[in-house]
C-alpha cells in the first residue's frame, strides 16, 4: 500500500471527528422524539457531532480548523469526494452531504450507511444496532451492567432487565464526541453526560478500552 501524500493526510485530518478537542452543544435545536430525522444545522454546530438516524444510518458533522494557506474549500471538497468515490467502489456506504468554510473552521457533514462503514472509513470502533447484533459483532454485552437511566439518575441497568433487551437499540463509541439521537435515550454509561433525552457527550475518558454505551428507547 503507497504511503499517504501530503493532501491526503490533510483529507483524513478533516474528516475524521475530533477527539481531543472539548465539545461545546448548542442547545438552541428543539428535537420531538421519533418524528422524522434528526435535523442537521451545521450553523448551530461547534463541535464533532454524531446524528443517530433512523434505520440504523449514521451522519456525522466533524469540525477543524482550516487554513487556506493549504487548500481553498473547493480544493478541500474535490479532494474528499475524489477519496469517498474510491473507498464506495465496492458499494455506496458513505455519502458527501455539505462542507462549509468560514472563519478558519471546516465543517464536513458526511452520511454514512451504517456504523460499519463509519468504522470502516475512520478506523474508530463504533457500533450502532441492536444490543443482540452487539453481542455478534464480539462485544461484551456486559458493558451495558450498571447503565443510569436517563430519566432517573438514581436507576441503573441490572443484569435482569437487560436479559429482556436483545432487540433494543444501542450505542457504542470509544471515542469522545457530542451525540444527538433519532429516539429517545433511555440508558447511558457514566461517560456520558446527558443534555437531554436525545442529546448527550461521550466524556474526553472515553476509549476503546473505555466505550460509551447507550440504549435508546
Amino acid at each position: 500500500m503507497r504511503g499517504l501524500r501530503g493532501e491526503d493526510l490533510a483529507v483524513k485530518r478533516i474528516i475524521r471527528p475530533i477527539v481531543q478537542m472539548i465539545l461545546i452543544l448548542s442547545l438552541g435545536l428543539v428535537l420531538a422524539g421519533c418524528a422524522g430525522p434528526v435535523k442537521v444545522d451545521l450553523k448551530e454546530l461547534s463541535g464533532s457531532t454524531m446524528f443517530f438516524q433512523k434505520d440504523n444510518q449514521l451522519e456525522v458533522v466533524s469540525v477543524e480548523s482550516f487554513s487556506e494557506d493549504y487548500y481553498n474549500a473547493e480544493e478541500l471538497k474535490n479532494q474528499i469526494t475524489a477519496w469517498l468515490g474510491e473507498f464506495n467502489r465496492s458499494g455506496d456506504k458513505v455519502a458527501f452531504k455539505d462542507l462549509v468554510v468560514a472563519d478558519g473552521i471546516a465543517k464536513l457533514d458526511l452520511k454514512y450507511k451504517n456504523s460499519e462503514a463509519y468504522e470502516s472509513l475512520n478506523g474508530i470502533k463504533t457500533y450502532y444496532g441492536t444490543l443482540a447484533g452487539a453481542g455478534q459483532k464480539g462485544y461484551d454485552t456486559n458493558l451495558f451492567i450498571g447503565a443510569v437511566s436517563a430519566e432517573n439518575p438514581n436507576k441503573i441497568l441490572t443484569a435482569t432487565a437487560a436479559t429482556d433487551m436483545d432487540d433494543v437499540t444501542v450505542i457504542i463509541l470509544s471515542q469522545p464526541i457530542a451525540i444527538r439521537t433519532y429516539e429517545k435515550i433511555r440508558f447511558a454509561s457514566t461517560n456520558v453526560s446527558i443534555i437531554d433525552r436525545q442529546s448527550a457527550v461521550a466524556t474526553e475518558d472515553t476509549s476503546a478500552a473505555h466505550p460509551a454505551v447507550l440504549i435508546l428507547e
